[in-house]
């Protein structure tokens, strides 16, 4: 964590901004059991799936001392495969 700190307040807040989106992917999840859709569900855990998948890639990021550029690219991968349109 003193490596997290060290980097700034921005990589802080950028800390605090992925376990809000974790936490919020947990919300859309009990929120999306409410509906009758199945697809609705699986997507929705689905994308929960991503968002963990690139806290885990940022967490080994920070612990390797920001050296372990595989961990940030999964960050990075997780990220642009949610905001890519298929249209």
């Amino acid at each position: 964590m003193t490596a997290l700190f060290g980097a700034g307040e921005f990589t802080v807040y950028h800390a605090f901004e992925g376990v809000l989106l974790v936490v919020l992917s947990l919300v859309v999840i009990g929120l999306s059991f409410k509906s009758k859709l199945r697809s609705l569900r699986i997507l929705s855990i689905l994308a929960a799936a991503g968002v963990i998948s690139a806290v885990i890639g940022g967490v080994l990021f920070v612990l390797s001392g920001f050296q372990n550029n595989a961990n940030s690219a999964q960050m990075g991968a997780v990220s642009s495969e949610r905001t890519h349109s298929t249209s």
